[in-house]
């Protein structure tokens, strides 16, 4: 055994031990106390990284799950408005109905219908204009797509989420071909031949009739008898008295698929032979181009394609192009559409672009079966007049159009909620729980494993405690060697 006075090598190593138990009581008293292991990223760089990049996560899955819930509160409060616009709809359909009995109704009866139309009318135009959530409009059309034609005869129809705004000078728009109907011209049709009881088929979807020529009737009889006998089985077919003096079946849609079948008993009137069926000519859809782009015409209608900014894009054009000055080798120019995309865009993910748009149409009157062929002249449902008996049919037929979309977008909003809204909601509730309980296993501290190490410490900091004192005893020994030597 050596003394030495100058090092007190034990004492030295006893006190770097009893500051290091010193340190694990303090850190374990700490993770104690805040219930984390990981406390600073000296606990641990990678796990720290990992644990705050999961809190992140959470709390923006949290936040996403309540702007689920404020848009639940959104659609339902629109469907509630949408609900009464619903109703309205029957209201005027009654009337409509009502006022379609002609025989029984005087002047008196159809003023008053109309006056209360035209009170329907104002409450449909302020259920757009009242309904709201917080300031945020819902039903006056700035949540959706808006479009105006700027040209003769150009409509813009509709738009959908995935249609783009357009540039500020709007999409230019050119037609190469208008849309036809699917038509038939008969052969000659003598006097004779409708003297001698001619008997003609017409049949459309499965629906036909029969009518028989007598004896002294022209062609303009045989024309409007036709046609009333069209319109009581409901074919969609019309007759006129065509310049060469024959009949001329035509159908009253524009465009291809809507072909019908005639027939006659003589041959050379319809075929070659005796009852041979023919088959009309087929209506051609609308050719054009909507801002530069090639467009998908159906009927009367431009269609935007499927995968570019135009998608969803829906155009009318009822014009003639004989009118048309402006023309070049992409067709006649009709005019310019300006689109505005204002649909609603919801965040309903913890992420960039985890968001879901909905378009929200307007509920005002005169938006509402815009478009409807009919023989009133109705631009919508804001300009019906129940005070003739055409004008009540045609207001009938724009009602139920009107209640059809209506329905329509009830529809969407209750798929959107369901499968949009509800299935993520539930979805980032369950995310969130998986994420919190992994970001848990990382960072939290198991209270029972640091309490053993708590135990441990302090009887490791006791014993270092004790090891130093016998340490800094141990020099004194040198003491008792000098007095003996004085001695």
């Amino acid at each position: 055994m050596t003394i030495k006075i100058n090092n007190n090598a034990p004492a030295i190593n006893a006190h770097r031990n009893l500051l290091l138990n010193d340190q694990a009581l303090n850190r374990n008293l700490e993770k104690i106390s805040t219930g984390l292991d990981i406390v600073r990223g000296s606990d641990g760089p990678a796990s720290l990284v990992i644990s705050e990049q999961l809190r992140s996560q959470i709390a923006g899955l949290k936040q996403a799950v309540k702007n689920t819930e404020n848009a639940i509160s959104m659609v339902q409060t629109t469907e509630a408005a949408l609900e009464e616009v619903n109703r309205i709809m029957i209201d005027l359909r009654k009337l409509a109905v009502h006022a379609s009995n002609d025989a029984a109704n005087d002047k008196f009866t159809l003023e008053a219908d109309q006056n209360e139309v035209k009170n329907i009318l104002q409450a449909l135009d302020r259920i757009a204009t009242q309904t709201s959530f917080g300031s945020k409009k819902l039903l006056d059309g700035s949540n959706g797509v808006n479009g105006i034609a700027v040209g003769k005869d150009l409509e813009f129809v509709s738009g959908t989420t995935e249609t783009a705004g357009s540039p500020k000078e709007g999409y230019q728009v050119k037609i190469m071909d208008l849309a036809t109907k699917a038509s038939y011209l008969t052969g000659d049709i003598t006097q004779d031949v409708i003297d001698e009881g001619e008997t003609l088929t017409l049949a459309e979807n499965g629906r036909s009739f029969q009518y028989k020529t007598s004896e002294g009737q022209t062609l303009e009889d045989i024309s409007k008898n036709i046609n009333q006998l069209a319109k009581q089985n409901n074919i969609n077919v019309q007759s006129t008295i065509s310049q060469e003096s024959k009949l001329l079946f035509t159908h009253q849609e524009y465009g291809s698929g809507y072909e019908f079948f005639v027939s006659s008993t003589s041959p050379g009137v319809i075929g070659e032979k005796e009852n041979e069926p023919a088959r009309s000519m087929d209506g051609t859809d609308i050719i054009g181009t909507i801002g530069g782009m090639q467009a998908t015409g159906k009927g009367q209608e431009l269609y935007g394609r499927a995968g570019t900014s135009l998608s969803g894009l829906k155009l009318r054009y009822l014009g003639d192009l004989a009118d048309v000055t402006t023309e070049d080798e992409n067709g006649s120019y009709v005019g310019t559409v300006l689109v505005r995309q204002n649909s609603l865009t919801f965040q309903l993910g913890a992420d960039y672009k985890e968001t879901s748009t909905f378009n929200l149409s307007s509920a005002f009157a005169r938006d509402l079966a815009r478009g409807i062929s009919n023989e009133s002249g109705y631009k919508s449902i804001a300009d019906i007049d129940l005070t003739t008996f055409q004008g009540a049919q045609d207001a009938l037929k724009l009602v139920v159009a009107a209640s059809n979309d209506v329905s329509s977008l009830r529809g969407r909003l209750g798929a959107f909620q369901k499968d949009s809204l509800e299935s993520t909601a539930n979805y980032l509730r369950n995310s969130t729980e998986n994420i919190i309980f992994s970001e848990s296993t990382i960072r939290d501290a198991d209270v029972a494993e640091k309490t053993a190490e708590l135990v441990k410490n302090q009887i490791q900091l006791q014993s270092a405690t004790v090891a130093a004192v016998h340490a800094n005893n141990s020099p004194k020994a040198v003491i008792t060697l000098l007095n003996s030597v004085q001695s």
